[in-house]
Formats: structure tokens, sequence, C-alpha cells
């Protein structure tokens, strides 16, 4: 598989490094293409989002039609509080971080304290209420914003390797889970396997849970691989493992993002 990573922060959000120092490390490993992806700027928490549209559409376009050796794309990751101008962008990588109530919002993929303050003061500390209702807000998110990519899809369960927070075997969650991923097939989207939790040491494995990416398998649903990279040395961080993980679930093919001379998206086999 040709390698490349399509969700990508550098210092024009939450990211560590530069866009040149993205692509310096992107080279050496060999890529064939790298997408930007940096969170859109949004009326909840100004820190996490763009603070320079103008400037980082600005400098990745320069960037890109300077590089002769990776196809650069200009992506970027958008939450139901953010907003930007889609056609402006390669693509559109949809996310959800918070536990929502009107202009209230609770981030859920800090620290397990965040996400049980979330569902404590949104939804009376019921974390199945929480759930369903992330997964209301995903399928708004899916219908009304139509995302390219759908990233991180369960990030609420990031806190939950010990299964202390969210019990994803109970019926409500799985039923919730499930039913937004039909939200996601009916728009068309590539369903990201994201390492970044991984990179962080919050989890052993990749986003979606091994059931949703079975589920989504057995919809006929795309996928494709993003480190949700915030330093340049995890710019392919998981991979591997990544690629072994949708194979366990029955996957055959993978979407990546395309070099020079190809879609913007390209299938290819795993």
């Amino acid at each position: 598989m040709k390698r490349y990573n399509m969700h990508t922060h550098t210092v024009f959000c939450d990211g560590r490094n530069t866009p040149e120092e993205m692509i310096a490390q992107a080279e050496e490993l060999g890529f064939v293409s790298l997408g930007f992806s940096s969170h859109a700027s949004q009326t909840m928490n100004s820190f996490w989002g763009l603070r320079d549209e103008p400037g980082y559409i600005e400098r990745i376009r320069a960037l890109a039609a300077q590089n002769d050796r990776i196809r650069i794309h200009l992506g970027v990751e958008l939450d139901t509080v953010a907003h930007c101008e889609r056609e402006k962008y390669d693509y559109i990588l949809g996310g959800i971080h918070y536990f929502y109530r009107g202009e209230e919002g609770y981030p859920i993929d800090h620290s397990p304290e965040d996400t049980r303050l979330g569902a404590d003061r949104i939804y009376g500390g019921d974390m199945m209420a929480a759930c369903e209702g992330y997964y209301r807000t995903m399928i708004d998110m899916m219908e009304n914003m139509k995302p390219d990519i759908v990233a991180h899809y369960d990030l609420m369960t990031k806190c939950n390797e010990d299964g202390l927070l969210i019990d994803e075997d109970n019926p409500r969650y799985r039923k919730a889970a499930i039913g937004a991923l039909e939200a996601v097939k009916a728009a068309d989207a590539l369903l990201e396997v994201n390492t970044g939790a991984m990179a962080r040491g919050f989890r052993t494995r990749p986003y979606p849970a091994p059931f949703l990416l079975k589920e989504w398998k057995r919809m006929g649903g795309r996928i494709i691989l993003g480190s949700d990279c915030h330093r340049s040395e995890l710019l392919d961080y998981g991979f591997d493992m990544a690629v072994e993980y949708a194979r366990a679930a029955g996957f055959t093919k993978i979407s990546r993002l395309g070099g020079f001379g190809e879609e913007l998206f390209v299938e290819e086999d795993l």
C-alpha cells in the first residue's frame, strides 16, 4: 500500500509542527500524498480551531504548487459548531468533539473526567443517553454537512480503554452507533480508521471499534487510514497495525489520498 496521510494538524490549529516540517517528514517516509486538515474555526473553543484561515489556505496552496515530490492537499476538519467555506477546500473531514446542549458543550476526548462531566451536566449522568445524543449529532452532521470523510467515528470511547465509562456491549449503545453508520453510508462518506488515540497513548487499537468496522464492511462502506497527526514523528503511526485491523474486519480494499495524476481518492488492494 502506498503511504499517505489525510488527517494532519499543524501550528495553524493545535498541532506542534509547521506544514513544512510535516512535508519533510512525509518525504522521508516516502509518501505519495499528504493532506492537511486543520480544525475549522468554531464557536465552542477558539483555541482548537483555525486562527488564521486565509493564511492557512494561502500557505498550503503555495506549498502544494512548489512541491513536485508529494502531492499536497488542502482539507479541513469540520465540527457541527464550526464553519468554513467548503468550496475553498479539497475535502472535508467531519468530526464531533463534544456532548452538546444548545451553545453549551463539553469535550469528550480530553480525559475521563471531562467525558463524565459532559454526561453529568447535559444528560443527568446517563452515559447511554449521552452516547445516543452523540450519535444523533453524527446523523445531523451527515445529513446537513455531508463531509467526504468521517473522522474518529466513536471518539467518545477515547478514554474508555478499560470500559469504566461506557459499556460498548450495551444494546442501547450498539443500536445508536450502528444507526448512525447508516447515515454515513447514505451520505457516501469514507469512514476513517484512525490511529490518533493509539499515538497519544489512550488506546491500543484504532477507531472505530471492531463491531462497527465489521458492520461497516457488511454495509459495503469504504474506509481510509488517518493518523490524526499532531506531531511530525507520528505521521504514519500505527498504519501497519491498522491495515491488519481492517483485514480482520473483512476488508480487502482501502481508499487513499491520491498522488500526482490520480483522483482525489484512489481505491487499492490491502
